[in-house]
């Protein structure tokens, strides 16, 4: 651990973590994508698994980790109302036909939902590859609540789409248009720059000691 440190192969996610670091040691040490993000929409495509239960209509999909307030859920039930849509909540016990899913089906439910809220980081991963619109949520309730904001604030921010954090519960200010061009170019660039840092990193540990 310490020659790969000392040959700069240490990568975090986060622009918090990267900041960290630097202030404990002085050293510089790469921002990378997530390895979800690594792959592109045909690969998930190749474990994604229509469900046996499906939403009956076009539907609102939430994947909420945290504490869900009255509040909250008032606001989400308000904007299914507003659109139509049915509501799947993928962590509601209540519903298991929803709630006992797999990868491939969590992927299905995803790539088809007509607006995604969520306070799961790889909820907006995924959102981001299936080009959807989404809101992240604060999350609420959990003690690495401050940790998330920071994965969250790096997501956002490095694919320019910081209006995708819910700051209010406006339901006039929800907006289902997103435009994904200028995120898709940063996926592109991202992508590359993080395998070529994993190549090099590969490389340079399968060196032989001298």
């Amino acid at each position: 651990a310490f020659n790969a440190f000392a040959e700069g192969m240490i990568s975090v996610r986060e622009f918090e973590g990267a900041k960290l670091i630097k202030d404990l040691t002085g050293k510089e040490v790469a921002t990378v994508l997530d390895p979800t993000m690594l792959l592109d929409t045909s690969e998930w495509e190749k474990v994604l698994e229509e469900p046996e239960v499906k939403p009956k209509k076009k539907y609102l999909l939430t994947y909420i980790l945290g504490d869900v307030s009255l509040e909250r859920r008032n606001f989400i039930e308000r904007v299914a109302e507003k659109y139509n849509l049915e509501i799947v909540n993928l962590l509601d016990e209540t519903q298991p036909e929803f709630y006992n899913t797999g990868v491939g089906e969590f992927l299905w439910f995803f790539k088809n939902a007509e607006v995604i809220f969520a306070d799961s980081f790889h909820a907006g991963v995924f959102s981001i590859l299936y080009e959807k619109p989404f809101y992240i949520l604060n999350r609420a309730g959990m003690k690495q609540k401050h940790n998330m904001n920071s994965r969250f604030d790096t997501l956002l921010s490095a694919f320019e789409l910081q209006d995708r954090f819910l700051k209010e519960y406006d339901i006039e200010k929800v907006n289902f248009d997103v435009d994904y061009t200028k995120a898709g170019q940063i996926l592109e660039r991202r992508r590359e720059e993080s395998l070529n840092f994993l190549r090099n990193a590969l490389n340079k540990c399968g060196k032989p000691d001298k």
